[in-house]
């Protein structure tokens, strides 16, 4: 069945982090008023467009794999977290099945999203001491894979990687990855929020990519346009 895709007719406010205005996300480079963010996001009360809706082509599922290793622990983590947000709004609006995993060193399994009370889980779920400081693709990976050839609401599902790109994946694993995705019929996309370049392997791996080098790209949002139009 059709989804909608939508025209910006005006502003409102609302929790809709892929409509909310830059100023809004602005307040989450301050530490001090991060919670403020929060609070209003939960409220339904930040600033946002409105928008009017039109049809578009259906989507399928994904698991995003959220990357909080020590690299991460920045401004860019701080963004991340909220496009990640913002990437698992559009899908639920879309109808969309959609699951999350924390990575760093390792991996938490996948959380399933199924609603926007769901949302709260992203926001709040305590991953410390659960993964590590470290950066490995291989352990988010596998268990991305194992949710989608589990048959599950996510079985048909692709991958979206969010990370600054520091690690790579080994010609070994790769090897065995590359013939896994062929036979599975999944894709895996990069959203990367630094100037790190992927590795060859991890580069080989990507079906596509939008990268983030400048915290007002977050804000504007053009890197989710960029994503929806490659998924």
């Amino acid at each position: 069945k059709p989804t909608k895709a939508v025209n910006v007719t005006g502003i409102t406010v609302g929790n809709d982090l892929s409509s909310v205005l830059a100023s809004e996300l602005a307040t989450l480079a301050d530490e001090d008023m991060e919670y403020e963010f929060w609070y209003k996001y939960l409220e339904k009360s930040l600033l946002q467009l409105k928008r009017e809706d039109q049809k578009k082509k259906e989507k399928g599922p994904f698991i995003l794999c959220l990357d909080v290793s020590g690299s991460m622990h920045s401004k860019y983590g701080t963004y991340a977290k909220a496009a990640g947000l913002a990437l698992m709004q559009d899908a639920l609006k879309e109808k969309r099945s959609v699951g999350f995993l924390w990575f760093a060193t390792n991996s938490t399994t996948v959380t399933l999203i199924n609603d926007e009370l769901d949302l709260a889980k992203f926001i709040n779920q305590n991953y410390n001491n659960q993964v590590g400081s470290g950066t490995r693709f291989e352990p988010a990976l596998d268990t991305a894979v194992e949710s989608i050839t589990a048959n599950g609401s996510l079985a048909e599902a692709d991958i979206v990687m969010l990370t600054d790109g520091v690690s790579d994946v080994s010609a070994t694993w790769l090897e065995h990855a590359q013939v896994v995705k062929k036979a599975t019929q999944f894709k895996v996309f990069g959203v990367r929020v630094s100037r790190q370049a992927w590795s060859t392997n991890m580069q080989a791996y990507l079906d596509g990519e939008v990268q983030i080098t400048n915290p007002d790209d977050i804000k504007e949002f053009t890197w989710l346009h960029e994503l929806g139009s490659k998924m």
